[in-house]
């Protein structure tokens, strides 16, 4: 008897979260991001899914670098959920440098 195919590999999970930047007007996902790309001047965005999926069920965290203005950080956000549109429910929260919650630092699988 014919040997038994080996079963196709284990789906890649999707990753839970994306961290984009904004370079000259377009919003960039950084690939392979860690605690490293968080800059003191820059204000990101951390795109986390609940599922695996872009849902009112996730969050769309803005960090704030320690240089960087929360009011510019508030702006940048909601042109962000507009640009990537997404959902109206979707909580957008505004994350200081130094005051990070367990949940951001959660989404940081490469360290």
């Amino acid at each position: 008897p014919a040997p038994e195919p080996e079963p196709p590999p284990p789906a890649k999970p999707e990753p839970q979260a994306a961290l984009y930047e904004l370079e000259d007007g377009e919003w960039e996902e950084m690939g392979m991001f860690d605690s490293d790309d968080l800059d003191d001047d820059k204000v990101l965005v951390l795109l986390a899914r609940a599922d695996g999926v872009i849902s009112s069920h996730g969050t769309c965290f803005v960090w704030v670098g320690g240089e960087a203005d929360e009011e510019e950080a508030r702006e940048l956000g909601a042109a962000f959920a507009r640009a990537k549109e997404l959902p109206a429910e979707m909580p957008l929260e505004i994350v200081i440098s130094g005051q990070e919650p367990g949940l951001f630092w959660s989404y940081f699988v490469n360290g």
